[in-house]
């Protein structure tokens, strides 16, 4: 079963090109696999697209004669492309799932940290040390914590399966293949082996309690480990940097980190949030990698 997915999105501002590029107008492309991307010949004759924005010249930067930038600053551009590919999204929320789950956990150890720091009394570091245990134990989609605001116009969105309610029932609707259902039991598996390694009696002696703190990291390390799913479920998102018809740098994203969902948890780590990107170089061919 195909699906179609709609890639787009907004560029703020564009600063810090280097002189080295020239003095020629400045485009930007944005494609997931073949979708957006134009041939060489299409970038030549300036083919207008939905992933390509206009040409932009090049203005100097205040105090900076080594670097330039580009003149977005009252008309960002907006671009965006379809592509339609295999439904495997099931495959990047579990993924986002447990991105999202290791950050919360890095989130709570930081706190927890800082309070040990701070000389907190045994109950207080007691008390962190429990909910981080039971966030562990339960790893929530993290939708109930969402607060009423103006944006959602008051509505408190609902809350959906914990991820080992997730992992507990296989989905045979999502037509999972045996790398997949291996990959589902792998994750049930050495979750159970951090809950039971976060499960224990805790001293909060001075002399131990960075310890803990080591321990807690290393489960969130692991956390974040366990979300790298070997089979890619889409191509991997390109932003091009186009000079006089030539792609000269670029930015790569994956696709699970943008992707999103009425799910907090399922939501990607970067959607709908502003991103600083670095562009680089693409290496030449006969170029080894560093």
């Amino acid at each position: 079963m195909t699906r179609v997915f709609i890639l787009f999105g907004c560029i703020y501002d564009v600063t810090m090109i280097d002189k080295s590029f020239g003095n020629t107008t400045i485009c930007f492309e944005l494609s997931i696999g073949s979708s957006g991307y134009l041939n060489p010949q299409q970038l030549a004759n300036h083919e207008f697209a939905s992933s390509i924005t206009r040409l932009y010249p090049r203005i100097p930067i205040d105090n900076n004669a080594q670097h330039f930038r580009l003149p977005i600053d009252l008309q960002k551009p907006v671009i965006f492309t379809k592509y339609t590919f295999f439904d495997y999204s099931y495959r990047m929320t579990l993924t986002n799932r447990l991105k999202n789950a290791a950050d919360y956990m890095f989130k709570l150890i930081r706190e927890f940290e800082f309070n040990i720091n701070s000389k907190a009394s045994d109950d207080i570091l007691m008390q962190q040390y429990k909910k981080i245990e039971e966030y562990l134990h339960t790893l929530p989609c993290g939708c109930g914590q969402q607060k009423t605001n103006a944006t959602n116009f008051g509505i408190t969105g609902g809350v959906h399966a914990t991820l080992s309610e997730v992992l507990n029932f296989s989905m045979p609707s999502l037509r999972m293949n045996s790398l997949d259902e291996k990959r589902r039991k792998k994750i049930f598996h050495n979750l159970e082996s951090l809950k039971g390694w976060i499960t224990k009696d805790i001293d909060f002696d001075e002399t131990k309690r960075f310890e803990i703190v080591k321990v807690l990291y290393k489960i969130a390390r692991a956390l974040r480990q366990l979300a790298f799913d070997v089979q890619p479920s889409l191509p991997d998102i390109f932003l091009w940097m186009i000079c006089d018809s030539k792609r000269v740098a670029y930015s790569r994203l994956s696709p699970e980190d943008l992707l999103y969902s009425t799910c907090e948890g399922e939501k990607g780590l970067y959607n709908g949030r502003i991103q600083t990107l670095f562009l680089q170089k693409p290496r030449i061919s006969y170029k080894p990698i560093k």
